[in-house]
């Protein structure tokens, strides 16, 4: 997670206008509040969005989890037409 904790994100599976599956090396407790940092390859800037944690589920590496968020604004055509890949969370 981003801000005061370390970023535990190791792959961003899947990204909508509301919401993403990421793969992180923490659980983390639905309800938690985050800052999600996403940027493109031809970005010169991260897209950052605060989501909420809606489900964490164990992956099939220990150690490992998949992570829900709800975007609490939604990503736009261009925002997310230009997200391919995580920075932190």
């Amino acid at each position: 997670m981003s801000g005061t904790t370390p970023n535990i994100a190791l792959e961003l599976i899947n990204v909508s206008e509301r919401g993403a599956l990421v793969r992180v090396s923490q659980n983390v407790a639905p309800g938690r509040i985050t800052e999600i940092r996403l940027i493109g390859p031809e970005s010169r800037s991260p897209v950052l969005r605060i989501a909420e944690v809606v489900r964490c589920d164990p992956a099939q590496v220990e150690g490992e989890y998949f992570v829900g968020l709800k975007f609490k604004e939604p990503l736009h055509g261009p925002e997310l037409s230009s997200v391919s890949t995580i920075r932190s969370v």
